[in-house]
């Protein structure tokens, strides 16, 4: 009922301040020129006075014995017009409205009504226009101009300050005043009193002073300072849409505060104070005292500081602070942060993502739905996650975590972080995907079902995985574990430090052990499907022993960081898959007799195979890779490497840089990719591809296929019946023996058939063919060609452009085709020259020529 009433008499005031500015109409004029400095006789017209000197006009009252009323604004005709209790000033003369630069009313003893709402400072054609106003004693009115950045102080006395839409700024001084600041960014002290100050739009700053006052800040983003006295703070106007990012101080006494609308910083400062953030992201501090906070709706923050405290964050996602004290703390709906800090504390997150921390004592934390972070910290902490993803940390003392409710019989489940710090703990992850971690101590880990992470950390530490496909972890220095991964599919994983770190890997009772020094890492049989062993930083060595009784596990090593030595010596591994990662670095990694995967990573590091059919990959720098026997797979990366297929039928690719590749014997496939390559076929049927680069080609033995791809290259098939293919780029290309077939391709090539019947096309481009000796088809393409056919029975094509045709020696066919062409008739021999035609005993399909000239790559 007291709200009500109380909500009634705020009405009833702004009510008379509306019917104070309506009943007192604003003038508009016109502009006019403003004069130069005018100096007025002194006159007094009903007890006020007015004086303009050096651009400023001085209205006074003069009269201390009874009120005054005052106006200033403008008449029609853009000049200056003062009146006094409703009859006009007319000492003043005629004055410019746009020569005035300021405008300065004292209100002297009495109570006056001081009225400027006629000013603007468009009227006045100023936009700095000055105003300020000094009510003196008496209990005045005051309004101010439209929209100037007014100075009105009340002085002594119950007054009331209306003012307009520019940023005033506003003194109450003594008495119970009630002030609206009106629209703009206004500066407000109440003073000495039990005022009532309301405000409009803008961001105002507004201090209460000494008494019990009623503030309302209004729209905008405000600054309130309620002063001395029990107070009541709005941050907005009440029953309004109002919205603002207040700071509000209660200071001194119990203090009642609603943020309201916005994004608002609430301080209660001393006493026991109540405190509501209402809508938005608020900032709630309580201060001293036993102090009641809510944070309404929104991510708000609440801080209880000293006292036992009740705090409730409401709707949205909050962070709340306890103090000293047993404080008993609800997150309810949203995410929230809790902390409890001293004492015994009860908190509880609530629903949706919490994090609550105890702090020190015996605390109890609930998380309650949804993804939680829980912290113990001091004391022999109960800590439950109950439903959703959690984390929890014990801290210090030996504590019991449950990453589900400790009731047997719940049905919470979550994929939970769980950590025991310090002390003996025992901890269940229960169902889910949970991580837990045992800290220091000798501690129990349990992940129970579904696919968990756990590490020992400091200790002798059990680790068991239970159900589902989990990773057990240990680190150099953390003791000796024994690593039990129970069902499904799990993982152990071993991490090396910064320093040089040696490993052996090896085998005790038939079970795969890893020793570090005088640290054991020990597999329980069967349990374990992978192991990976990260190697750290320094320049490590891991030696891989005969693992032919372990049975069948991948075992994983990556060098990381510095010049590591991974070396498996080509022994016997059974049914063991090794898979290395040398990292940075310049490494050496040497194979087993298995089937290897081995990747060198960044650096110059050089890969040996062994035994196996391997995939070798050097990675960034540039590599030394050999495949050595069997069918292995080799790609460089990028950096300039070196590369050697070995025995069997190999895969090689050079990637980026200027790379080396020999295939060595079997059938090969070398690729250049990116840069300027060197690709050697060596021995066996081998297809070589450039690439991208500059590129130097060798088919060596066999029947090989090459293509030149982008830029300018160079191809020789050597021995065998050779597929050879120029691609873009002016080419160099050599048949060498054997019926090869040959084609230019883009660009301006020169082409040498060799030893062989062979097939050549010079296709786009001013092309340069010899066919060599045997009985060769040459076709110039487009172009101006010089086609020679050598020694043999050769068909000579020019196709398209201005081409030069010589059969030289051999029972040639020459057949120009488009184009002014040229024959040389001293080398035709037993030839004939035909343009478009060809004899009808001619053993080639004129028609099919294509087809014979196209290599097939």
């Amino acid at each position: 009922m007291g709200s009500m009433i109380f909500n009634s008499w705020l009405d009833s005031l702004r009510q008379r301040i509306s019917r104070t500015m309506v009943g007192r109409p604003r003038r508009r004029s016109q502009q006019s020129a403003g004069g130069e400095l005018e100096r007025l006789e002194d006159r007094t017209l009903l007890s006020v006075s007015a004086l303009f000197t050096q651009g400023v006009l001085h209205v006074s009252a003069t009269d201390d014995n009874g009120p005054d009323s005052i106006e200033v604004g403008a008449d029609g005709f853009g000049n200056v017009r003062v009146e006094a209790n409703g009859v006009p000033v007319t000492s003043l003369g005629t004055l410019a409205a746009s020569s005035v630069e300021g405008i300065n009313v004292n209100g002297g003893d009495g109570s006056n009504t001081i009225d400027l709402s006629g000013v603007s400072t468009t009227v006045y054609n100023n936009p700095a226009l000055t105003i300020h106003v000094d009510g003196g004693n008496g209990h005045d009115t005051i309004i101010g101009s439209s929209d100037a950045d007014d100075v009105l102080d009340g002085g002594h006395g119950n007054d009331v300050i209306t003012a307009g839409d520019g940023a005033n700024t506003i003194v109450g001084n003594h008495g119970h005043d009630t002030i609206d600041g009106g629209d703009g960014d206004d500066t407000i002290d109440g003073g000495h009193g039990d005022d009532v100050v309301l405000n409009g739009d803008g961001a105002d700053d507004i201090d209460g002073g000494h008494g019990n006052d009623v503030i309302e800040g209004g729209d905008g983003n405000d600054t309130i300072d309620g002063g001395h006295g029990n107070d009541t703070i709005y941050g907005d106007a009440i029953g309004t849409t109002d919205v603002g990012d207040d700071s509000i101080l209660g200071n001194h006494g119990h203090d009642t505060v609603y943020g309201g609308a916005g994004q608002d910083t609430i301080n209660g400062k001393a006493g026991n104070d109540v405190l509501h953030g209402d809508s938005g992201s608020d900032v709630i501090y309580g201060g001293g005292g036993h102090d009641t906070i809510y944070g309404g709706n929104s991510a708000d923050i609440l801080i209880g500081n000293g006292g036992k405290d009740d705090l409730s964050g409401g709707a949205d996602g909050d962070y709340i602070r306890g103090g000293a004290g047993n404080d008993v703390v609800s997150g309810d709906d949203g995410p929230d942060t809790i902390t409890g800090s001293s004492g015994n504390d009860l908190l509880d997150g609530g629903d949706a993502n919490d994090s609550i921390f105890g702090g020190s004592g015996r605390d109890t934390l609930l998380g309650g739905r949804q993804d939680d972070s829980l912290k113990g910290q001091d004391g022999d902490d109960v800590i439950e996650g109950s439903y959703g993803d959690d984390t929890i940390h014990g801290g210090g003392g030996d504590d019991v975590i449950s990453g589900d409710d400790a009731d047997p019989f719940s049905i919470a489940t979550g994929d939970d972080f769980l950590n025991g710090g310090g002390g003996n703990d025992v901890i269940g992850g229960g169902v889910g995907d949970d991580t837990l971690r045992g800290g220091s101590g000798r501690d129990l880990l349990d992940g129970g079902a579904d696919t968990d992470e756990l590490r020992g950390q400091g200790g002798i530490d059990t680790l068991q995985g239970g159900s589902g496909n989990d990773t057990l972890i240990w680190k150099v220095g953390e003791g000796s574990d024994q690593m039990d991964g129970g069902d499904a599919d799990d993982t152990v994983q071993l991490e090396g430090r910064t320093n040089k770190d040696v490993f052996t890997v090896g085998q005790a009772s038939g079970n795969m052990r890893i020793t570090n020094g005088s640290d054991n890492v020990d597999l329980n049989g069967g349990t374990v499907e992978r192991v990976e062993l990260n190697a750290g930083s320094g320049n490590d060595r891991i030696e891989i022993e005969g693992l032919g009784s372990v049975g069948g596990i991948e075992l994983n090593i990556n060098g990381e960081h510095g010049r590591d030595s991974i070396l498996a010596s080509n022994v016997n591994i059974g049914s063991v898959q090794l898979i290395v990662d040398g990292g940075t670095g310049d490494d050496t990694i040497v194979g087993s007799a298995g089937d290897d995967l081995l990747y060198g990573g960044d650096g110059n590091d050089s890969i040996s195979a062994g035994a196996g059919d391997d995939v070798l990959d050097g990675g960034d720098g540039g590599d030394f890779l050999w495949g050595e026997a069997d069918e292995d797979t080799l790609q460089g990366g990028n950096g300039s490497d070196t590369m050697r297929g070995g025995l069997g039928d190999d895969n090689l690719d050079g990637n980026g840089g200027n790379d080396e590749l020999t295939g060595n014997s079997g059938n090969d496939t070398l690729v250049g990719s990116n840069g300027n390559d060197t690709l050697n076929g060596s021995k066996g049927d081998d297809r070589l591809e450039a690439g991208n680069g500059s590129d130097s080609l060798n088919g060596g033995t066999g029947d090989d296929q090459l293509d030149g791809g982008a830029e300018d290259d160079t191809l020789i098939g050597f021995d065998g019946a050779d597929s050879i293919l120029g691609g873009q780029g002016d080419d160099s290309i050599d048949g060498g023996d054997g019926n090869d077939v040959l084609n230019g391709d883009d660009g301006h090539d020169t082409i040498n058939g060799g030893l062989g019947d062979d097939s050549i096309a010079g296709e786009d481009g001013d092309d340069k063919i010899n066919a060599g000796r045997g009985a060769d088809i040459v076709s110039g393409g487009n172009g101006n060609d010089t086609l020679l056919g050598g020694g043999g029975r050769d068909l000579i094509v020019g196709d398209g452009g201005n081409d030069y045709l010589n059969g030289q020696g051999g029972s040639d066919t020459l057949a120009g085709n488009e184009g002014d062409d040229n024959y040389d008739d001293g080398e035709l021999g037993g030839g004939q020259i035909d343009d478009d035609f060809l004899p009808d005993d001619y053993p080639f399909d004129f028609e099919d020529r294509d087809n014979l000239i196209d290599p097939v790559i």
